[in-house]
């Protein structure tokens, strides 16, 4: 019931919710403190990009092809005088490297590196100039003192001479026990080991439900154009697969979603969540 986010319940993991002036509190509260562990979704175009926050420690992971409204997110989710960003992970190739091409001549951020190789095309010599070397994977990043970031990639064969295959990515954010996944593609998702139920399974490209299929997670978060998931398909899809009451959120273009990390787990904004799953569609 609708009721359920109102009132901040804790579900079957923990994942809470928060709702009107109390959801406009937390927003102000995070906006005035990036110190606090969060994970928040940035809308990028067709793609989402995440920003993972702990103490003064910071990592970016950008892709998505529209550049205002990356730019645009990210200002929502930084502190005007906070704007260092001690990592940067580039994701994706050709329109997906427009977004974080807008942060290549940004003296604030610290360390540069992508995820996968990058192509020879206009976009990736954009950003990366030179040359943006491939972070080896797996690799743990610790932020802070408590929020650590596991970061796996897996590169396919490429299909023809001199091609570099597409490269699939997972970063697992963890705070104690609460666990964030977040996924390139929902295709890719047999491409790496179960890591059984999570807090959040946020999906930044395409496919969302069918990486819902395999993660047991109680919260999705998708991007919000309705070429990658619409709101019918969403709730349609949910029905299908579970008899239980599931949340999502669908993060749009310039939007900043935070995903917080409180002592009895997560907690997510309650305005954009909605019920899905037991509820049957419209």
């Amino acid at each position: 019931m609708r009721s359920d986010l109102r009132t901040g319940v804790l579900l079957f993991l923990p994942v809470f919710f928060a709702a009107g002036g109390l959801t406009m509190a937390v927003g102000a509260a995070w906006s005035r403190d990036l110190r606090a562990p969060s994970v928040v979704l940035l809308g990028s175009g067709d793609r989402l990009s995440a920003l993972v926050t702990d103490g003064d420690a910071r990592l970016l992971i950008a892709w998505g092809d529209d550049a205002t409204a990356f730019a645009n997110a990210l200002e929502r989710a930084r502190h005007p005088t906070t704007r260092r960003i001690d990592v940067l992970l580039v994701a994706g190739r050709g329109d997906d490297l427009i977004a974080p091409a807008a942060l290549r001549d940004d003296d604030r951020v610290r360390f540069r590196t992508s995820l996968g190789p990058l192509t020879g095309s206009a976009e990736a010599v954009a950003i990366a100039g030179d040359g943006l070397s491939a972070l080896p994977t797996p690799r743990l990043i610790r932020l802070g003192g408590e929020v650590s970031v596991l970061v796996e990639t897996v590169v396919a064969e490429p299909e023809g001479d001199g091609a570099e295959g597409d490269a699939a990515w997972r970063a697992v954010v963890r705070r104690g026990a609460t666990t964030v996944v977040i996924m390139s593609d929902g295709d890719a998702v047999s491409a790496f080991a179960p890591l059984g139920p999570v807090a959040a399974l946020v999906v930044a490209g395409g496919g969302p439900l069918t990486a819902w299929k395999e993660v047991d997670a109680p919260l999705l978060v998708a991007g919000g154009e309705d070429a990658v998931l619409s709101g019918k398909e969403l709730r349609q899809g949910a029905a299908r697969l579970f008899v239980d009451k599931r949340w999502a959120i669908r993060v749009h273009r310039g939007e900043a979603v935070p995903l917080r990390f409180v002592a009895a787990g997560l907690e997510a904004p309650g305005e954009p969540a909605q019920v899905v799953g037991a509820t049957p569609p419209p």
